[in-house]
C-alpha cells in the first residue's frame, strides 16, 4: 500500500498546489516512485501545472475528472478509479517514477452539495449525513494507495467534505505557511481538525513527533519579522527542516514547456529546494511510515 500525503490549510495563498507540484516533479524525477496527484482544489492549479491546461480542459469535456469520478463511483465501488486517471503528465523527466494525476474539477464543491442534499431529503440527520459523505469519500480516495507508491492529495481552502476526508485518511498531512501573524493562527485552527482534538491545548498536549501533520514554511525571506513568526509556529507545531524560498526559479518552474526537463532545467537554482523537500519527506515521513508499518 503507498503512503498517503494530503497538503492542506484552511487558509489561501499558502502555496499547497506550489508545494504538492513540487514534491510530484522530485519524486517522479530522483525516486523509483509511481505518483498521483489528487487535486480537490476547484481552483485546479495543480492540474493545469501538470497538463498545461490543454489535457485538462480535454479531461473535463470527456468527464474524467475528480467530480466525475465521485459521480460515478459513489454509488458504484466496483468502479475501477483508473478509468479517471491522467498518465505521464508534467513535463518533467522521470525515467524510472511515473506521475499521473485525478484532475481538479470547478464542479465537486456542486456534487458535494448534491450528496449532502440528497441524505437529507432522505430523512438524514445533518450531522450524520456530514460523516457519512467523509467516510464514503476517504474509501474512495484509499483505493488509489494499491496502485501508487505515493498519493499527494491538494486540497483547498476551507474544509470541504473532500478535504476532510483526505486529512482523516492522511499518514501524513503537511500544512504550509507563511511566516506571518495569520497563516500562524491558520496553523492553529487546522491542527485541531487534524488531530481531531477538542482545542488546541488539547492538541499541544500531544508530543510533536506523536501528532500526524508537519508544517512547512513557504515563501520565506530571512528576515527579522519572518523569523518571529517562524518561531512562534516551531515553538507550537512540528515543522520541517525545509524551507521553501521566495525565488523566481519555483514560480517560473509552474509554468508548462510541453517537453520532458530535468529537474534543474525546470527549477534552476531551485531545484536543491526541492530535492531538500522530497529527501526530507522520505527520511522523516515515508521511511518512519514503513518502518511503522513492517513492525
Amino acid at each position: 500500500m503507498g503512503i498517503l500525503l494530503t497538503v492542506a490549510n484552511r487558509k489561501g495563498g499558502v502555496g499547497k498546489s506550489t508545494i504538492t507540484t513540487m514534491l510530484a516533479h522530485g519524486f517522479a524525477a530522483t525516486g523509483e516512485q509511481r505518483v498521483l496527484v489528487v487535486d480537490l482544489d476547484t481552483q485546479c492549479n495543480s492540474s493545469i501545472i501538470l497538463t498545461g491546461g490543454e489535457k485538462w480542459d480535454w479531461a473535463r469535456r470527456e468527464q474524467k475528472t475528480i467530480a466525475d469520478f465521485v459521480n460515478e463511483r459513489y454509488d458504484r465501488p466496483r468502479l475501477r478509479p483508473d478509468e479517471f486517471i491522467l498518465h505521464d503528465v508534467g513535463d518533467i523527466e522521470a525515467p524510472v517514477g511515473q506521475l499521473s494525476v485525478l484532475s481538479g474539477s470547478l464542479d465537486l464543491e456542486d456534487v458535494e452539495n448534491e450528496l449532502l442534499h440528497n441524505r437529507a431529503r432522505a430523512g438524514q440527520d445533518l450531522h450524520a449525513a456530514e460523516q457519512g459523505i467523509i467516510s464514503r469519500f476517504g474509501t474512495m480516495l484509499e483505493d488509489f494507495a494499491d496502485a501508487f507508491d505515493v498519493v499527494i492529495f491538494d486540497c483547498p481552502p476551507g474544509l470541504s467534505f473532500s478535504a476532510r476526508a483526505a486529512l482523516r485518511i492522511a499518514h501524513k498531512v503537511i500544512v504550509p505557511f507563511r511566516p506571518d501573524f495569520v497563516s500562524s493562527y491558520a496553523i492553529d485552527r487546522i491542527s485541531t481538525v487534524i488531530e481531531e482534538g477538542n482545542d488546541l491545548h488539547t492538541v499541544l498536549s500531544v508530543p510533536k513527533e506523536k501528532r500526524r501533520y508537519i508544517g512547512l514554511v513557504n515563501f520565506w525571506r530571512d528576515g527579522n519579522f519572518q523569523r518571529l513568526h517562524y518561531g512562534n509556529v516551531a515553538a507550537a507545531h512540528p515543522v520541517m527542516r525545509t524551507a521553501i524560498p521566495q525565488d523566481d526559479g519555483i514560480a517560473e518552474a509552474f509554468e508548462y514547456r510541453g517537453e520532458p526537463l530535468s529537474l534543474d532545467e525546470k527549477y534552476g537554482s531551485a531545484a536543491s529546494v526541492v530535492r531538500a523537500l522530497c529527501g526530507e519527506t522520505v527520511d522523516s515521513i515515508i521511511t518512519r511510515y514503513e518502518r511503522e508499518a513492517a513492525a
